[in-house]
């Protein structure tokens, strides 16, 4: 407890609870509702956190509360309310937040404590999430997928054919691989295991090296081609350069991003994390479509990295119109993020392909000035 919530002996009392009641009442949620209590009792002393031997101390009064109230769920606010629970491990709150794990007979809910959004307001709007998370699964009434994010599989030539015909119409389309490495260069292991493209009409998914692909491809072609009918257009992707740097060192076609949506992002709000489907859920409350990295890579079922890849594609090119609008409301943003940002990304790209000329004479020169110091 802080040092009202010590004085009047009612926990969340202070500014902390505050933004507490503000969240509950967002997600429609009364407090009177909530049991809500702390795992030490006593404050400590100049506000310091509780240690494991205090939090050890109080076990008896929370697991004689948690016998009086019977919960079937528990939120954990922040760092120390988790450690009341050692059964999860050495873990910390950024690392489990949003989850459910199972302990004993509860469902266990971390996320962070509500003051620090007093420290961090970025925190706000992913104490929010979690929260409205929360109150989806537990009620049952689980976020939908949108219709507009249906997609293809292309599994046939008249599929890809679709699909090319698409993008030709198209002035807008955003673009997303899926990848068995971080880096292209990590040798024969290294492959692009799809691509997925989206448009106003759909969100098109080709497989290029998983073991449930039925097309057969001529995957530099399809690039070649892919570039040709790419020229002109807007290019969309999150984290762009990742996307365009494993096309060039793959296939040694240029696909240039025109417009990054992590960079827009960043832009307009530096302490927010630029995560995709982060961003997703804070901005059209999408649901949580994340999969294990083994799916991700291509070890697990086609039809579910495809429209993990669909969801990709389809909110990167929905979170596009929404940024380019707020980032034309401020001409001298807009024209830094166009004229210099974007400008250097596929420049950085070449960089990162190709290398960079060092002079060694200079070098050698400026190391031994610096190590004679």
């Amino acid at each position: 407890p802080g040092k009202r919530e010590d004085d009047i002996n009612k926990p969340f009392s202070g500014a902390a609870g505050g933004i507490l009641d503000e969240m509950l009442a967002s997600i429609g949620v009364k407090r009177s509702n909530v049991y809500i209590t702390n795992v030490v009792r006593c404050r400590p002393p100049n506000n310091r956190k509780p240690k494991a031997p205090e939090i050890k101390a109080c076990r008896y009064w929370l697991e004689y509360e948690l016998k009086k109230v019977k919960p079937k769920y528990i939120v954990l606010l922040g760092g120390t309310a988790l450690k009341a629970f050692p059964q999860l491990g050495k873990v910390n709150i950024t690392g489990v937040r949003g989850r459910f794990f199972k302990v004993d007979e509860y469902e266990i809910f971390p996320t962070f404590h509500p003051a620090a959004v007093l420290y961090d307001d970025s925190k706000r709007a992913m104490l929010r999430i979690d929260l409205e998370n929360f109150i989806a699964a537990v009620t049952g009434k689980k976020k939908k997928r949108e219709r507009e994010c249906d997609s293809t599989l292309v599994q046939s030539m008249n599929q890809l054919n679709d699909c090319i015909q698409d993008i030709k119409e198209s002035t807008i389309v955003s673009l997303d691989l899926e990848t068995t490495q971080l880096s292209p260069w990590a040798g024969d292991q290294s492959k692009i295991v799809l691509i997925g493209l989206g448009t106003k009409h759909n969100q098109w998914v080709i497989p290029l090296n998983h073991s449930e692909n039925r097309i057969k491809i001529n995957q530099k072609k399809l690039f070649k081609l892919l570039r040709n009918v790419l020229k002109g257009k807007r290019v969309i992707a999150q984290n762009g350069k990742f996307d365009s740097l494993w096309i060039k060192v793959k296939y040694g076609v240029n696909i240039d991003i025109s417009d990054d949506t992590m960079i827009m992002s960043y832009l307009l709000d530096e302490n927010t994390p630029n995560g995709l489907k982060f961003l997703a859920s804070l901005h059209f409350g999408a649901p949580d479509y994340d999969i294990t990295v083994e799916q991700k890579t291509g070890k697990g079922s086609l039809r579910t990295l495809a429209e993990y890849n669909a969801a990709d594609v389809y909110y990167t090119r929905k979170l596009y119109f929404k940024f380019v609008k707020e980032l034309r409301k401020d001409s001298r943003l807009y024209d830094f993020y166009r004229l210099v940002m974007m400008s250097a990304v596929n420049v950085f790209r070449d960089i990162e392909f190709n290398g960079i000329h060092v002079d060694m004479d200079k070098l050698q020169t400026v190391e031994a000035k610096m190590n004679a110091k």
